[in-house]
Formats: structure tokens, C-alpha cells, sequence
């Protein structure tokens, strides 16, 4: 009867630390912040602020600025950076004056996190 208690606190104890360990690492996944901010246009230039914060340097994060592309339906990379962990960056492209388009930044994450930021449509150079 000793054996059959030991070994049921035994199992319960094991059953308490694996959810501990697991509600750690979930805690850990969901502390991880990206940030993909609002294009913005400065100096004849499109920008977008990005980044990544309490993430894990074992995962590989994309960022990209983006505009849609002449049929609506599609986007076009313009800018990207990569890293691992945590990181900020500003993405950055030469647009012509008088162009009018619209423009989002997006960062992802090899673990399948997606960050989309707000879209923007503005004419550079106004």
C-alpha cells in the first residue's frame, strides 16, 4: 500500500512540474513582442520602424516594406532586414516625387508570428 501511495504522489508531483515547465515556456513564446509600425514619409523617403522585443534568438525574424503593386491584388518588397532575437531596424526606400502609392511594413517570424502594420498612402515628395 506504501508503494501504491509513494508512486501516485510521485506521479502527481511529475504531472505538476511538466505543467509548470510547459506554462514557462508558453509564458516565454507569449512575452515576445514584434512590431511592424506605420510607413511614414520623411525627406523624399518611405520608412517604416520594426522590431522585435523578449524574443528568442532561436528564431529568424523578417521584416519588409512593402507597396501594393499596380493590380491591387499583390505586394512588392521594397526594403528587408533579418535577425535573430531582439532587434529594432528602420526600412527604407527612395520613392520618386509626385508617386502616389500605397505602402505597409510586415514582420515574420520563422516560427510562423506575423506582425502586418497599418497601411499608408501618401505622394512623395508632398
Amino acid at each position: 500500500m506504501t508503494i501504491t501511495r509513494t508512486a501516485a504522489v510521485l506521479t502527481a508531483a511529475l504531472a505538476v512540474a511538466g505543467g509548470l515547465t510547459a506554462g514557462v515556456a508558453g509564458a516565454s513564446a507569449a512575452a515576445c513582442k514584434l512590431t511592424a509600425g506605420t510607413p511614414f514619409h520623411h525627406s523624399g523617403n518611405v520608412k517604416a520602424n520594426v522590431s522585435t522585443s523578449g524574443c528568442s534568438t532561436a528564431i529568424t525574424y523578417t521584416a519588409k516594406l512593402q507597396w501594393r503593386n499596380m493590380t491591387g491584388l499583390n505586394w512588392t518588397n521594397l526594403d528587408s532586414g533579418t535577425w535573430r532575437g531582439n532587434e529594432s531596424q528602420t526600412l527604407l526606400f527612395d520613392c520618386k516625387a509626385g508617386e502616389k502609392e500605397t505602402y505597409r511594413a510586415v514582420v515574420d517570424g520563422s516560427n510562423g508570428t506575423e506582425k502586418y502594420s497599418a497601411e499608408k498612402t501618401f505622394t512623395c515628395g508632398q
